[in-house]
């Protein structure tokens, strides 16, 4: 539980929990905490709300690049939020998040919001959930009546299919279409690519017959430099948007070699690719050849590129 703290909570995997009756992955309550990359699955809250998270009478929750999965309440088998008549700023900012196979007995199979909660969620992707009403997003009606933002998100469905009794706001860039995960029945929700999907399991880089149109299609402001060339210069949506592990573009905007992403190739990319000289390591942007080893061959790549465009 987080309660009257603001920790952060980064790089971590909430599963197989239950709580007798909210919150079955994590229970906030009149916090500020910050969730980040994390996988929160399998949980399960057995009286009320929030399967993966609850979240009551909070302020400026911030989750992003969090997938949430297989969990299930009654109400929120994603995320519950309510402010219960506590004073808040924005209850809960939900940014590049993948719900998926989440389940409510009742209502918002991925996301619950009520009593006067204020939750927002954008570059989102909302897929694969069940509930008897709302099996995406419900906002239930009781006074204060709450408010849902979303936007540049992919909600399976589309607005018509949300249960709204409070106020839905329906933003620009949203979209109603199946988001081509790589294999979710056995938890993987990278987004198939032609250009290129990072398969964990095998540590390397596999290409699809698809492309999931979530790619490149998240908010056009958001920061996409962590995504590994070819980006389109543009995040995609879903838990791993904006992150190296990002689904590749069919865009080939930019400029491989141009690792500072400042619209040239010169000697600051050069520096940067020195600096790595050798690394052994996965999802580095000097590994030009995707390879896993920056060498002569990344080295060749760059030379080919020098001082672009």
């Amino acid at each position: 539980m987080c309660s009257s703290v603001s920790p952060t909570i980064r790089n971590c995997i909430i599963t197989n929990n239950r709580a007798g009756d909210d919150g079955g992955g994590i229970m906030c309550h009149v916090a500020s905490p910050t969730i980040r990359n994390c996988i929160i699955t399998k949980n399960i809250a057995e009286v009320w709300e929030g399967g993966g998270i609850r979240c009551r009478g909070c302020r400026g929750v911030i989750l992003d690049n969090c997938l949430i999965a297989e969990n299930s309440a009654r109400f929120g088998g994603g995320i519950g939020s309510s402010r219960d008549n506590s004073p808040r700023l924005v209850d809960v900012i939900v940014t590049n998040c993948t719900f998926s196979a989440n389940s409510a007995q009742y209502d918002g199979g991925a996301v619950y919001v009520r009593d006067g909660s204020e939750p927002s969620m954008v570059n989102c992707i909302l897929w694969g959930d069940t509930a008897l009403y709302g099996p995406e997003i419900a906002l239930e009606g009781s006074f204060p009546l709450s408010f849902l933002y979303v936007s540049f998100s992919d909600v399976q469905g589309g607005e018509a299919n949300v249960c709204d009794y409070g106020y839905l706001y329906w933003g620009l860039g949203n979209i109603d279409a199946d988001p081509c995960f790589a294999d979710p029945c056995n938890g993987d929700y990278h987004l198939k690519s032609q250009a290129g999907r990072w398969d964990a399991d095998k540590g390397q880089w596999t290409k699809d017959d698809v492309t999931s149109p979530c790619i490149d299609a998240g908010h056009p402001y958001s920061d996409w430099t962590a995504e590994l060339w070819p980006n389109g210069k543009r995040i995609n949506m879903g838990a791993y948007g904006g992150t190296p592990e990002a689904s590749m573009s069919l865009s080939n905007a930019g400029n491989i070699a141009d690792l500072n992403t400042d619209e040239t190739v010169n000697f600051s990319d050069f520096a940067a690719f020195t600096d790595n000289w050798h690394s052994k390591q996965v999802l580095l942007p000097e590994d030009l050849d995707r390879n896993g080893v920056v060498d002569f061959n990344d080295l060749t790549i760059f030379a080919d590129n020098w001082l672009w465009p």
